[in-house]
């Protein structure tokens, strides 16, 4: 990277964005600068630079379809609660605090299985998290998991667990009114904090985790204009 002109390693280059969906710029560590801002989806506190960096979410491998009849559901708050209190449906072996989580499925109202043992409950991993009041939202391999984009376009309040990890667009959006985030350690109290949350609390949490979605997530357009507004906020 240092061999191309325009690369800043020297104070005459002009400042660069550099985006990394992969988790993958810590091996360029050594060569970013303070005239690089750095796009991830992956970082962790202790490396992200405040006020240079940004955050931002990996897109949703398997979104809902934009529906206005869904929005209208949860802003009214009328339609009868979902099925599950908290589900997560996916591979449970890619780190610890996945397993933990699976030790908490009780076949009932709070599932963490994989998508084939979906099908003695009748049920889906699309179904699961239409039918979910919370999702879980666990690191993988990484830090992040396409599971937060996902979680929020179903309009199910995300439940991140990733102890450390930088928040998507955090920098200007209140995690506190449309997710809620678990140390690892305390995965064990999962149900106890999440029914703190009353019904109307969880409607709002809710509306506001759809309207994210589609305003700042749904598309490579929305969230390229995300960290503009972002980039733009740190001029005025």
């Amino acid at each position: 990277l240092n061999g191309f002109p325009q690369w800043p390693n020297d104070s005459r280059g002009a400042k660069l964005i550099l985006f990394d969906s992969h988790a993958q710029t810590r091996r360029w560590f050594p060569l970013i600068n303070k005239r690089i801002v750095r796009v991830a989806v992956s970082f962790h506190q202790s490396e992200y630079r405040r006020g240079v960096d940004i955050s931002f979410p990996a897109p949703a491998v398997n979104p809902a379809q934009r529906s206005m009849q869904r929005r209208q559901e949860l802003q009214s708050c009328k339609k009868p609660n979902r099925r599950f209190l908290i589900s997560f449906v996916g591979r449970l072996v890619m780190s610890r605090i996945r397993q933990k989580l699976g030790t908490l499925d009780n076949g009932k109202d709070i599932i963490f299985r994989t998508k084939e043992d979906m099908v003695e409950l009748n049920s889906s991993f699309k179904s699961a998290l239409a039918n979910s009041e919370f999702a879980a939202v666990p690191r993988g391999d990484a830090l992040f998991s396409y599971r937060f984009a996902e979680v929020l376009s179903y309009g199910a309040i995300p439940v991140i667990y990733a102890d450390g990890w930088v928040l998507p667009f955090s920098e200007i959006l209140n995690y506190s009114e449309f997710a809620v985030v678990i140390s690892e350690r305390d995965y064990a109290r999962t149900r106890e904090i999440l029914e703190r949350y009353s019904k109307e609390e969880r409607c709002k949490m809710r509306t506001r985790a759809y309207d994210i979605y589609w305003s700042r997530m749904a598309s490579t357009g929305a969230i390229l204009q995300t960290v503009v507004d972002i980039l733009d906020s740190r001029l005025k």
